[in-house]
């Protein structure tokens, strides 16, 4: 991807997109999103020809006000697969740098398991610890993140 390209993808996720480790407790199993919420729908088909992922239309059911536009939510899911886009994004990004390097460290913990495999303990520890890692880069209020 050419430099410009990717400076403006950092440019996008630095202002209206995000990162976030989620762990299903369930499935005893963390996943990594990557986000950008918008009401300019030519925004997410850049992000979804260019980066890949999935473009949602957000329905606004609760609290509705005619004078609202049409919210877009763009998903990417990085994995080993995609592990360089961000890898090559890394030296653009500002604000949102720290959460993306993050997300790297939390790809390198995947491997080769088969679908009835389970993690190592360390392994889970590890991913634990920067899921909550990232939460605190993300958490809001006052001395959070100074």
């Amino acid at each position: 991807m050419k430099d410009t390209k990717l400076a403006y993808f950092a440019g996008i996720i630095d202002s209206e997109g995000g990162v976030t480790i989620t762990y299903f407790p369930s499935r005893k199993n963390h996943r990594i999103r990557m986000y950008v919420v918008n009401t300019k729908k030519d925004l997410m088909d850049w992000l979804k020809t260019n980066i890949g992922g999935y473009v949602y239309e957000v329905k606004r059911t609760s609290h509705k006000n005619p004078k609202w536009k049409t919210k877009y939510e763009w998903h990417f899911l990085p994995s080993r697969d995609s592990v360089n886009i961000l890898k090559d994004v890394l030296p653009y990004l500002v604000i949102k740098k720290q959460q993306v390097e993050i997300c790297i460290k939390f790809i390198s913990t995947f491997q080769e398991l088969g679908k009835n495999c389970r993690l190592s303990p360390e392994q889970f520890n590890l991913r634990e610890s920067l899921r909550q890692e990232l939460k605190k880069l993300n958490s809001r209020g006052i001395g959070c993140n100074d």
